[in-house]
């Protein structure tokens, strides 16, 4: 079963490799306010973002997934959104796999340090909520040596359900990058990260 598991996410993964391919690519970052309300965020994206609506097999249970997704200047932009019967399936169960699966897309010297975040509430300056998430930075499953950012939050309310959102930004490079290209680049992770705001 968990492999089933792990099959099912890589191909996740796989897709937003090849949506770099898709999206279309800008010179520069143009970042726009993005709002969501079926998924309940709102969002800074670098470009145009485009929408997917997917199945994830999670405990003999196909989940429906929306990932929303933008490029610019060959980076890809990502949020991945679903939501589940804490009754029925464990958030915390489905986050620690992702988890771990990240850590297998790029090739680590040493095991990624879990590092915590706080994100706004959409509508509320003082109100934040924590996640967990990686840097990664190294070659990745096809080869090219890519900066990899991905964060893991999620929103529960009194029904038991609970809202699980995927931060993605990544960037492959041909080769190890400078350190100036690593600076900008963490300079467009970060305005990523900090123009997401839950509902």
């Amino acid at each position: 079963m968990q492999n089933n598991h792990w099959i099912s996410l890589k191909q996740i993964f796989c897709i937003l490799l090849v949506s770099i391919f898709l999206c279309a690519c800008t010179a520069t970052f143009n970042w726009r306010e993005i709002r969501s309300d079926e998924q309940g965020y709102s969002a800074l994206f670098p470009a145009k973002s485009n929408v997917e609506q997917k199945k994830l097999p999670f405990n003999d249970r196909l989940i429906e997934i929306s990932l929303e997704t933008s490029s610019a200047d060959e980076a890809l932009f990502a949020i991945g959104s679903l939501k589940l019967d804490e009754k029925e399936n464990a958030s915390a169960d489905l986050i620690t796999l992702m988890q771990k699966n990240a850590q297998r897309s790029i090739q680590q010297e040493t095991e990624p340090i879990l590092l915590k975040a706080s994100f706004k509430l959409a509508g509320e300056n003082n109100t934040k909520i924590d996640g967990d998430g990686f840097q990664l930075s190294g070659v990745s499953l096809d080869g090219k040596f890519r900066i990899y950012w991905v964060y893991w939050l999620k929103r529960s309310d009194s029904n038991q359900m609970t809202r699980v959102y995927q931060l993605t930004a990544m960037k492959a490079f041909k080769q190890k990058p400078s350190g100036q290209e690593i600076s900008s680049i963490t300079e467009q992770f970060n305005t990523f990260l900090g123009g997401f705001k839950p509902y």
